[in-house]
């Protein structure tokens, strides 16, 4: 299996307000934070696990560290938009608090979240809920 993630769209999701990243051309990245709000500022709190658990999220339903509210109270919508290329088939899946989406290919297979939580599962062909058991 080729698996490409390409990129990530994240909207209101826990402290981001929009982020958009591509991922496809990225190799061994650094992330580093700085918590603007702390005096001093120290990377604790700035968010650089959020990439990771919009990801997750996206992905599961459920973030990392079992989060439940991932709404960002300064925004009126949370989605994420991850976009996968998986052999030659694009994969598209975008989540909110409410539904999940898959496209593949551009057509629409799903816009509940369970047939969802099958196709993503079958995407990968192995049940993604072992990424939350730590």
């Amino acid at each position: 299996m080729n698996l490409k993630f390409k990129k990530i769209e994240i909207d209101g999701f826990m402290s981001a307000d929009y982020i958009r990243l591509d991922l496809d051309s990225q190799d061994v990245v650094y992330v580093k934070g700085m918590n603007l709000s702390t005096n001093p500022p120290q990377s604790n709190g700035s968010g650089k696990s959020l990439i990771y658990d919009a990801i997750i999220w996206t992905l599961t339903g459920d973030t990392l560290r079992g989060s439940k509210s991932v709404k960002n109270m300064n925004k009126d919508k949370c989605v994420c938009t991850l976009y996968i290329d998986i052999d030659s088939d694009e994969y598209i899946i975008e989540r909110s608090e409410s539904y999940c989406k898959v496209t593949i290919n551009g057509e629409e297979v799903s816009d509940k979240k369970s047939k969802s939580k099958d196709i993503i599962t079958n995407m990968f062909n192995v049940d993604l809920t072992y990424l939350l058991s730590s």
